[in-house]
C-alpha cells in the first residue's frame, strides 16, 4: 500500500518542484536549444553546435576547387571554416571567416593529410565547433593545371594626377601538374587596361607582357596593366584569369586600385602683369610676387627664368632675399619670390618671366609680365 502511494505522490512532487525551480525557458535558452547539441536545458552549457558537413568526401584532389556545405542553423551569426594540419584546429593554412551562408569553397594546393574544422559563431560572439569537427581529409596529388596571381591578390597604383598613365607587370604562375590552355584575362575597364602604345589601351598580355594562351606546368609569365583616369576619383576593378586546367575550367582573381587627383596648376595671385611705375635711375623698387598651386598634385621641377636687366631677383638669385619658393610647390600651397627693378638709364623696360614645371601628367608653364619706367632723378 505504501509503495503504491509513493509511486503516485512522487511524480506530483517532482512536477511541483519543477514549477518553482525550473521556470519558463528564457528566449536565450530556447535559442541555444536550437544551435546547441547536446543541450542541458540551463543555457549554461553547449559542447557542440548542431551543424555537420554535408556529403564531404574524405578524399580530395589537390588543386581542385572544392565546395564545402553544411546545414544552416537559425540563431547563428556566422560560420567559420578552417583548414589545418593540426587536430586542435590551430595554425590555419586557410581560414574562411564571417560566412553568413552555409557554404564556401577551398582549394588545397598540396597533397597530404589535413583537418577541416567548422565553427558556428553566435550573435554574442561565442564559438562552437560542429558535431563532426575536426574532419580528417586526405588530399591526393593533382593532375590539373593551376594558375594563380600568387598570395598577393591586390595592387594599388596609389594617388596619381589625372591623365597620367602608370603601369605595372603582374605575374601569373602555373603551380599545377599540366599545361593550362585557353588562358584569358577578363574584367579590365576604362581606367585599368592592357598597356599599349601612345597611352592607348593595348591587347592581352599588354606591351612588355609575356603571357600567351598556354602556360606549361611550373611556368611563369607576365601581363602588363596600365592605370590612367581622366577624372578625379577613386577606382577599383577586379580582374580574372580564366583557363582550362586539363579537366575543367579554372580561374583566379586579382584586385586593382587607384586614385586620381587634379593636376598641378600654377598661377599668380594678382594679374598676369605688373607695372613698377616710375623709378629714378639712382633708386630701386622691390616687389613680392605670389605663386599659387590651385591643383591637388605637387608641381615639381619648377624652373625659374633668368631675370633680364634692369630686373633682378633681390640679392642676385631666385627666389630673392625674403622669398621662399623652391623647385616644388605642394597642391593648394603658395610661395613668394622677390623681384627688383633697378634701372640705370632712362626709358621703359618690359620683361616676361616664364616658369616651367611638371604638373603630374606632363609639362606646363605660367608667365608674368613686368614693366617699369626709368626716370631722371
Amino acid at each position: 500500500m505504501f509503495m503504491k502511494q509513493f509511486f503516485f505522490i512522487y511524480p506530483i512532487f517532482l512536477l511541483v518542484l519543477c514549477l518553482f525551480s525550473c521556470g519558463t525557458p528564457s528566449e536565450e535558452n530556447l535559442r541555444k536549444r536550437n544551435i546547441c547539441n547536446p543541450y542541458n536545458g540551463t543555457g549554461d552549457h553547449c559542447d557542440k553546435a548542431a551543424i555537420k558537413f554535408s556529403d564531404l568526401s574524405d578524399e580530395l584532389e589537390a588543386l581542385a576547387k572544392q565546395k564545402i556545405t553544411w546545414n544552416a542553423v537559425e540563431g547563428a551569426s556566422s560560420y567559420e571554416v578552417i583548414l589545418t594540419k593540426n587536430s586542435d584546429c590551430s595554425d590555419p593554412i586557410q581560414s574562411k571567416t564571417d560566412l553568413t551562408a552555409a557554404e564556401t569553397e577551398i582549394i588545397i594546393e598540396e597533397s597530404g593529410e589535413y583537418y577541416l574544422c567548422l565553427n558556428l559563431i553566435t550573435t554574442e560572439g561565442e564559438k562552437y565547433a560542429s558535431l563532426d569537427s575536426p574532419k580528417i581529409i586526405k588530399v591526393t596529388e593533382s593532375t590539373r593545371a593551376y594558375l594563380s596571381f600568387g598570395s598577393t591578390k591586390e595592387l594599388d597604383f596609389g594617388t596619381r594626377s589625372v591623365n597620367l598613365e602608370v603601369y605595372a607587370s603582374l605575374a601569373i604562375k602555373n603551380n599545377g601538374a599540366t599545361t593550362a590552355t585557353d588562358i584569358k584575362v577578363n574584367g579590365l575597364s576604362q581606367q585599368f587596361y592592357f598597356l599599349g602604345t601612345n597611352e592607348e589601351a593595348g591587347t592581352f598580355p599588354g606591351k612588355e607582357g609575356t603571357c600567351t594562351s598556354t602556360l606549361a606546368a611550373g611556368g611563369r609569365c607576365l601581363i602588363t596593366i596600365a592605370y590612367k583616369a581622366t577624372t578625379k576619383g577613386s577606382y577599383e576593378q577586379k580582374i580574372t584569369v580564366t583557363y582550362n586546367d586539363g579537366i575543367d575550367n579554372g580561374n583566379d582573381t586579382f584586385t586593382l586600385k587607384g586614385s586620381s587627383q587634379t593636376q598641378a596648376s600654377l598661377s599668380f595671385s594678382s594679374t598676369t602683369s605688373y607695372d613698377y611705375g616710375d623709378v629714378a635711375t639712382d633708386e630701386s623698387k622691390d616687389q613680392a610676387f605670389t605663386l599659387t598651386n590651385s591643383g591637388e598634385t605637387n608641381a615639381n621641377t619648377i624652373t625659374a627664368p633668368t631675370a633680364p636687366s634692369p630686373f633682378t631677383y633681390k640679392g642676385g638669385s631666385f627666389p630673392g632675399t625674403g622669398g621662399n619658393c623652391t623647385d616644388t610647390l605642394a597642391g593648394g600651397a603658395s610661395c613668394t619670390f622677390i623681384l627688383t627693378f633697378a634701372p640705370s638709364s632712362v626709358g621703359s623696360s618690359t620683361a616676361k618671366l616664364t616658369f616651367n614645371y611638371l604638373n603630374g601628367a606632363g609639362s606646363s608653364s605660367v608667365s608674368k609680365t613686368v614693366t617699369g619706367n626709368a626716370v631722371t632723378p
